[in-house]
């Protein structure tokens, strides 16, 4: 073999493992990009697309499972429908968006926030006791009073809200109580 064959050999080497290297880093680039799109897709099905909070079906996924020390809350909008029909569909969707944004910057990054159905929302509190709970309750509930909503001004909310301790039962359980003293106390107001 002469030198020129070698040295013909040697650049189509070097440019078919400079193309190699290239395929391999655009490779990695589009796995990554998959990955943060999968990721997002799935914090998109996990949130609730109105408030921003995460959504029921998030929620249904830890109801079978016990979720540790802490507490459950479950709060209802009352006459939210009175609401709705005052400031219209917007109004109403304002006020919910509103919400969710207020129990996110209420809670530590260890709680999370759920709504679970129309005007219904769930919290848990992770690590802590019913005075801690009550208290942050009745914190939210001070702030709906005179809540001020986007294009709409102040509006006062009124929230019923009754919680239990979560453990080593699954959460079903603990949620199912507290959901029966959330009833409780609306009832005692009707």
């Amino acid at each position: 073999m002469n030198w020129w064959t070698i040295a013909c050999l040697s650049a189509a080497l070097a440019v078919i493992v400079w193309q190699y290297a290239t395929y391999k880093r655009r490779l990695r680039l589009a796995e990554a990009q998959l990955q943060e799109a999968l990721a997002r897709e799935a914090d998109g099905r996990d949130r609730d697309q109105l408030t921003g909070i995460e959504s029921r079906s998030s929620f249904e996924k830890l109801l079978d499972e016990p979720c540790g020390p802490g507490i459950v809350a479950v709060l209802d909008l009352d006459d939210f429908r009175l609401l709705n029909e005052t400031l219209g569909h917007l109004g109403g969707d304002e006020i919910l968006r509103a919400i969710g944004r207020l129990l996110l910057a209420s809670i530590r990054q260890q709680d999370r926030a759920f709504r679970w159905g129309g005007d219904e929302f769930v919290l848990l509190f992770s690590g802590v006791g019913e005075d801690v709970a009550r208290s942050r309750m009745s914190s939210l509930q001070q702030r709906l009073r005179h809540f001020h909503i986007r294009n709409y001004g102040e509006v006062s909310i009124s929230l019923s809200w009754g919680i239990a301790s979560t453990g080593e039962r699954p959460l079903r359980e603990s949620l199912d109580q507290a959901d029966r003293a959330m009833f409780a106390l609306k009832r005692s107001r009707a």
